[in-house]
C-alpha cells in the first residue's frame, strides 16, 4: 500500500497522511500482542476492515473469514502493510 495506491484523493494529505498512520499503527500493534502472547482478534479485524479500503484485500478477506489461519494471516498482513506503508508515512513527515 504505498502512497499511490492508498484509496484516499490525493486532494487530501492530511487525510492520507492520517489514513497511512492509522493502518501502520494498527499493524505494529497487532505484531507487538501476538508477540506479548496478547488476545490479538480485535486488531486483526481492524486491520483487515482498514486494509479492505486498500489494495490488500485477499488476506483481509481470510483474516475476517476466521478459522484457524485467520491469526497467521493476520501476521503476514501485517508484515505486508508494514513493508508498503512505513516508507510512505516516514516520507511524509519529511
Amino acid at each position: 500500500m504505498d502512497d499511490g495506491n492508498c484509496p484516499i484523493p490525493e486532494q487530501f494529505p492530511e487525510v492520507r497522511s492520517h489514513f497511512l498512520h492509522v493502518v501502520g499503527s494498527l499493524a505494529r500493534r497487532l505484531l507487538e500482542a501476538v508477540a506479548a502472547s496478547e488476545p490479538a482478534g480485535h486488531l486483526a479485524s481492524a486491520l483487515a476492515e482498514a486494509v479492505l479500503l486498500a489494495d490488500e484485500p485477499r488476506l483481509a478477506r481470510e483474516v475476517l473469514a476466521g478459522g484457524p489461519h485467520a491469526l497467521t494471516r493476520a501476521i503476514e498482513l501485517a508484515d505486508l502493510v508494514l513493508k508498503t506503508t512505513v516508507p510512505c508515512v516516514d516520507a511524509q513527515k519529511a
